[in-house]
């Protein structure tokens, strides 16, 4: 109640700062550290990962940034898994190679071998994660090292005035450290000590803003609901904190940036060995904190209950180890006693803490022991109303501001929802309070003995990441309770309904409540999950589609266009547009990537088809890395005017990136998976429905239905797979003639289907051959009579070993490893003397392949890295700078390249297709951060749909980028896309007509009779005004909406083919209803089949090419900005 009540009355205090938004001046060096534990493997990778990404985010000559790591405890100083280190400084010289200059780098490993601790009777890392800064500092300092593996250029630290500290789960959004730097380094801010040699004014110490990162709130219900609002707030400049506000210092929690020199001299010496299990607060009253509300960093929230309370029970134990500081006097290092120098609003502060430690112990005792009395449903009362308060206070005090009429509808949407989560909130408090009070009681006495009786186990300690992964062996303490909880409820309710009050209805539930506490844990730990889940039907109706669409690729793809696919191809008359533009050929290239995950394309496919493009692409004349707005496909010379596009670039850019990561990918995929058999069985499919009705006798339909059969199967091994597939090849092979012979023979007007069914019949045993070629060409053993050999071989059991090797599946990165692994095996079994003369003759062809082999595997290999290698150099070459209007800091539309200047337009709304090239050059840092910020976020609703406005309404520019970004569940963008499908939805019912509105061609012809081009979108949603008579539906803007919402999206496309709307490439082009009645565009144009394909590939697969574009290091150094929260109060009018 207090914390609002001040909030209501006081403005929020932002520290000041300098301006450091070009550079962090060379009296400001800071090094960015993370105090960690080496756990695992994976573990060294996510921390390598980490870093990495608070690099790329925040990049400066005088940033360094280095990992502060420690073994986990252990009875021995040495251990099996400390070769881990190896592993992780290894990763920091990469990152070295990767980044530096001249062999120094900005990454850096201080890493201390385990001491013997007679206190916590472990080998361990001096106090932990205290021990760590307290090491650094000193080493920094240049006092000191005991650091017993350090990498890096150590020569090149020296004057480093500030540390930042984070812990290993923290992101460090884009130019934070900067921010946080430059308040830092401000006269006001420099903090000043006492006699005492504590801070008495300014700050050694400031902490950010600390949010919960969207994903880890949606991991469970319990993250979801305490993690509060999520997500970036681009409108909040500074946030109200009681004692930053109040008193002009806040409460260090464990992440921040402090003065070297003067926190050191503030905190040394002061605190006894092996007593502090939590220093932040205590070693943060010391130097005095400064809260710098306008920088955030974002956190994890634990995911699961168990691992909550665990945390919350460390913490407790760190507060009341640290509660000898409310008296006069304290020890210092040596455990001499002096007076304590600590102010009184320190004191408090740790008193606070001791407070909210026992409030559920407190409630429990009042709540049981009015059991017994005549007040007993009186106490229970109490004690809800108590748990619920904060909501009603929240909700009073919000109630206070009643903001202007046209924010009504929003602000009383969002106090519901804070009363909802308020109530919620004490519901599951309530729920989980004996437990609480159980486990708090545990830690206070815990801590009271071992600091007052036993002086032993103080920094027992368990990290979050162990946590999360239930580190400890057996039950942990916060199980053992749970289960204690049924016993401890039902012992409580049977002893009060035997007394004379005997025990009424709310305080028997509140009791059953506590007894169900296991069930409710379990409950509360787990994710909440809307499955969207579509008939088997509905998804076959949409791989065809798919199938269908990605024809368009494959036909048109040419020598004579040097492989990229002309920019549209119009049916009446047949005109094929031979020219390309950059989001064409960006779009080509994902598509391919899509094709390989739908199993259109084998491997090696994939590889020539993408080298083919990009070497095409590099012929082509560019500007400062950009590609021109079209080009002529046959003389690949730039079509007049020259322009530099700013939205195809960005597009061009985001397929390159996924390229690269793709490729990256395809070294860890299996050598062959089942994705090659549900994209055959698609091509079955399509074989089976193009037939005419008069085709379908019962011998084809029966060998369709066997085939398709054959292909739901799950193969294991190599063996089975080349089985299965050389069985496939050779009924495709008998099944063709047949469908030729028809094709021949069959009446006139049903041979355009028949050769339909001819065209899809020869893909099929296409895609069976490519298939076993691949197969055959990376496993050779499996083919030709050294199969038939080592299956002899296979029957003796001495060789079975070997024989488990050649069936082994293995990823293309690892076929390498196999071939040696084979040779080894064989040339071993060959020095065996039982080995009969046949199968050694066996063996040493199965060498002589294997060696032979090797340079197939490695040309593959080498190809996709080729192919990684210049997508990445061509996305790093483009430079966008030159396209941001710095005065405004938005992006212009692009640059005339014939008249030398920038194009006066420009991008000024979020809800455009522009976003992906804003989000690149941010990513980049080609463009500061703000230009994502200055993009307009302007909301609208119709029909009680919210959505984002954009200039056309067109569904192009809300769900283009969303094929590359990912779409955060409750962010704004989120919300603006769910809801532009849904006004979409609902204003073409209005209009009686499917629903799918997008830029498309139109019925209108030019002389040419070639169809026009032009934006069409719902005019409640844009900003640029429109006829209504003007009415155009597009089928692609429908498939890129499949994956907002699947089953309306499905019913829709097929209500569009029951209309026939279908052609030979899937859906054409758009339907034209402004004439009163509808006219089929019969056209398709790449990047509207692009769009659809790569949209249909997200919806099917999981996200497959939006989760390689966040695999990219600098998308995920920037992603955070995908992760922006809905303003509270929202302009619905």
């Amino acid at each position: 109640i207090l914390h609002p009540l001040v909030n209501r009355f006081l403005q929020p205090y932002a520290l000041p700062r300098m301006d450091f938004s070009k550079e962090i001046p060379d009296d400001c060096r800071t090094f960015v550290v993370i105090p960690t534990l080496i756990l695992s493997r994976a573990g060294v990778e996510n921390l390598l990962e980490r870093i990495e990404i608070h690099y790329l985010a925040n990049r400066d000559r005088n940033l360094l940034f280095g990992l502060l790591t420690d073994f986990p405890d252990a009875p021995r100083q040495h251990v099996a898994k400390d070769d881990l280190l190896d592993a992780c400084a290894e990763g920091i010289r990469n990152l070295n190679k990767r980044y530096g200059r001249a062999n120094a780098g900005p990454f850096y490993l201080f890493h201390r071998e385990r001491l013997w601790n007679p206190s916590e009777t472990v080998w361990m890392g001096r106090e932990r994660k205290r021990g760590k800064l307290d090491d650094f500092n000193e080493f920094l300092l240049g006092r000191s090292d005991h650091f017993a593996e350090k990498v890096g250029a150590l020569d090149q630290i020296r004057g480093i005035r500030w540390v930042i500290t984070l812990d290993t789960d923290t992101q460090l959004p884009r130019d934070a450290a900067r921010e946080l730097i430059a308040t830092m380094a401000h006269p006001l801010n420099r903090p000043v000590l006492d006699k005492s040699g504590i801070v008495r004014r300014g700050y050694a110490l400031l902490q950010p803003r600390v949010s919960v990162s969207m994903e880890s709130a949606r991991r469970s219900r319990l993250a979801n609901l305490y993690s509060g609002q999520t997500g970036l707030d681009p409108y909040t400049k500074a946030v109200s904190d009681v004692y930053q506000d109040l008193f002009g210092q806040a409460s260090y929690t464990g992440k921040g940036i402090y003065d070297l020199r003067a926190f050191v001299e503030a905190t040394q010496g002061r605190f006894p060995d092996n007593t502090l299990l939590s220093h932040d607060l205590i070693e943060g009253e010391h130097v005095r904190v400064g809260l710098v509300t306008d920088v955030e960093v974002v956190d994890d929230f634990p995911a699961s209950y168990e691992s909550y309370s665990k945390r919350k029970h460390r913490w407790v134990r760190g507060d009341w180890q640290i509660s000898a500081w409310l008296l006069p006097r304290v020890p210092d290092a040596n455990w001499k006693w002096y007076r304590n120098p600590l102010s009184i609003l320190s004191r408090w502060k740790i008193l606070d803490n001791l407070r909210r430690s026992v409030f559920e112990l407190t409630l429990f005792l009042f709540f049981v022991t009015g059991l017994w009395t005549p007040d007993a449903l009186v106490r229970a009362t109490i004690m809800i109303v108590i748990l619920l308060m904060p909501a009603f206070a929240q909700t009073f005090f919000s109630l206070l501001r009643i903001p202007p009429r046209r924010f009504w509808r929003s602000f009383l949407r969002e106090t519901a929802t804070q009363l909802l989560r308020g109530f919620l909130d004490g519901s599951v408090q309530l729920a989980f309070l004996l437990h609480q009070a159980l486990l708090m009681s545990d830690a206070i006495l815990r801590t009271l003995y071992r600091r007052l009786v036993s002086n032993r186990k103080l920094l027992e300690w368990e990290s979050a990441a162990q946590a999360e992964l239930g580190g400890s062996k057996g039950l942990s303490l916060v199980t053992i309770y749970l289960f204690a909880c049924p016993a401890v409820a039902t012992a409580v309710a049977t002893l009060a309904s035997r007394s004379e009050q005997g025990l009424d209805l709310l305080p028997l539930l509140i009791l059953a409540g506590w007894a169900a506490s296991p069930l409710s844990a379990e409950f509360v730990s787990h994710r909440v999950r809307f499955r969207r889940t579509q008939e088997q039907s509905d998804l076959q109706f949409l791989r065809d589609i798919s199938l269908r669409t990605w024809r368009y690729f494959v036909d048109f793809s040419t020598p004579e266009d040097h492989a990229l696919v002309p920019d549209n191809v119009q049916q009446d008359p047949w005109i094929v547009a031979h020219r390309s533009s950059p989001t064409n050929m960006g779009l080509q290239l994902v598509a391919d990537v899509a094709a390989y995950d739908f199993g259109y394309l084998t491997a090696p496919e994939l590889s020539k088809r993408l080298e083919a493009v990009l070497e095409t692409l590099q012929k082509l004349e560019t500007m400062r890395g950009h590609f021109y707005n079209w080009y002529d496909t046959r003389t690949l010379e730039p079509l007049p005017p020259r322009y530099v596009s700013s939205v195809d670039s960005g597009n061009l850019a985001a397929a390159l990136v996924t390229v690269k990561q793709t490729c990256l990918d395809v070294m860890e995929a299996p050598l062959i998976s089942g994705s090659l058999l549900k994209g055959t069985k698609d091509h079955c499919e399509l074989v089976r429905h193009s037939l005419p009705e008069g085709a379908r006798t019962a011998p084809i339909m029966k060998q369709l239905q066997s085939f398709c059969s054959e292909m739901s199967g799950k193969p294991e091994g190599l063996f089975h797979w080349d089985g299965l597939l050389t069985e496939l090849a050779a009924g495709s092979s008998k099944f063709l003639p047949g469908i030729e012979w028809l094709c021949d023979h069959w009446k006139l007007r049903e041979r355009g289907s028949l050769e339909d069914a001819l065209y899809w019949t020869r893909a099929l045993h296409n895609r069976v051959v490519q298939a076993l070629d691949t197969l055959h060409q990376l496993a050779p053993w499996l083919s030709g009579p050294l199969g038939k050999q080592l299956r002899v071989l296979g029957s003796e059991p001495r060789v079975s070993k070997l024989m488990t090797e050649l069936n082994r599946i293995p990823t293309f990165g690892g076929l390498e490893q196999q071939y040696d692994t084979l040779e080894k095996m064989c040339r071993d079994l060959l020095d065996s003397e039982w080995m009969p003369g046949a199968h050694r003759q066996a063996l040493r062809n199965l060498i002589d392949v294997v060696t032979a082999n090797r340079e197939q595997s490695k040309q593959l290999i080498d190809g996709f890295e080729r192919i990684a290698a210049v997508a990445h150099r061509m996305f790093h070459e483009m430079e966008f700078s030159f396209l941001l209007e710095h005065d405004r800091k938005l992006m212009s539309i692009g640059y005339d390249v014939e008249r030398q200047r920038l194009d006066h337009s420009h991008y000024d709304l979020l809800a455009s297709e522009a976003r992906t090239g804003v989000f690149l050059a941010v990513a980049k840092g080609d463009f500061p951060r703000e230009a994502w910020f200055r993009l307009g976020r302007k909301l609208t609703s119709y029909g009680g749909h919210r959505t984002l406005l954009s200039w056309s309404g067109t569904m192009f520019e809300y769900l283009m980028p969303a094929l590359f970004m990912r779409t955060y569940e409750d962010s704004l963008l989120a919300e603006g896309l769910s809801g532009a499908v849904r006004i979409q939805q609902l204003y073409c019912q209005t209009r009686r007509v499917p629903w799918g509105i997008s830029e498309a061609a139109h019925a209108e012809r030019d002389a040419s009779r070639v169809y026009q081009y032009r934006a069409f979108g719902v005019p409640v949603i844009g900003l640029k005004r429109q006829d209504a008579r003007d009415l155009v539906i597009a089928p692609y803007a429908t498939m890129m909406a499949a994956g907002i919402d699947p089953h309306r999206a499905t019913a829709n496309l097929k209500d569009m083919a029951a209309r026939g709307w279908l052609g030979d490439y899937g859906f054409y082009e758009s339907v034209d209803y402004s004439a009163g009645h509808p006219e089929v565009v019969k056209a398709f144009m790449v990047h509207h089949q692009g769009m659809g394909f790569v949209a249909l590939a997200n919806a099917l697969l999981d996200n497959p090419i939006q989760r390689r574009f966040h695999a990219d290091p600098l998308v995920l150094a920037t992603e955070l900005l995908l992760q922006e929260r809905l303003p509270v109060l929202v302009d619905e009018t």
